[in-house]
């Protein structure tokens, strides 16, 4: 499910979430792999998940705990969702 929404970003930030957050690559070896610095690629993973954040929140309605971690979820109407896959 994750990664049809991954899907959806534009290719630097969808290729940046996708070697660090789903292929558990560091980073630095992420950075490395794609030759932009460390700090290019943090920026990257960062934009990444705030525009991933952004669809989910579009599609889903999402329960926090106190520590911020996802515990439920709901879909939203699918009228008001214009891009779920």
């Amino acid at each position: 499910c994750v990664s049809m929404f991954v899907a959806q970003l534009a290719t630097p930030y969808r290729e940046a979430v996708t070697l660090v957050e789903l292929e558990g690559l560091t980073m630095r070896e992420a950075a490395d792999m794609v030759g932009i610095s460390l700090s290019g690629m943090k920026s990257r993973v960062q934009r990444g998940r705030e525009q991933l954040r952004a669809l989910f929140d579009e599609c889903c309605e999402i329960a926090i705990d106190a520590r911020g971690k996802p515990t439920d979820f709901a879909a939203r109407a699918r009228t008001s969702c214009k891009k779920c896959p």
